[in-house]
């Protein structure tokens, strides 16, 4: 349920992410007002949206999907730290 959940709110995200798409194919707005309104959703309203999504679904979702699911050996711990290390890298 929570991974159908978890979808449910990805829909609404990706939909405005293809109206973007047009919105440029199109030339719908300039320069500015383009890296204007990246820097809103990107900054505050995709944040927002996935705060909201994450802090709505029940915790025994996430159980019952075993999203969080706990480490059997050291390795699966060295990877989840070294992917953590690069997105927190790239995107950070």
């Amino acid at each position: 349920m929570a991974t159908g959940h978890i979808f449910i709110i990805l829909i609404p995200i990706f939909f405005v992410i293809l109206i973007g798409y047009f919105a440029g194919l199109f030339k719908a707005f300039n320069p500015a007002s383009s890296k204007g309104l990246n820097t809103l959703v990107t900054k505050f309203a995709l944040p927002a949206h996935l705060f909201i999504g994450i802090t709505t679904t029940p915790r025994i979702a996430y159980i019952r999907d075993k999203i969080f699911y706990k480490p059997r050996r050291d390795a699966d711990i060295y990877m989840i730290l070294g992917c953590s290390s690069v997105l927190n890298i790239l995107f950070f």
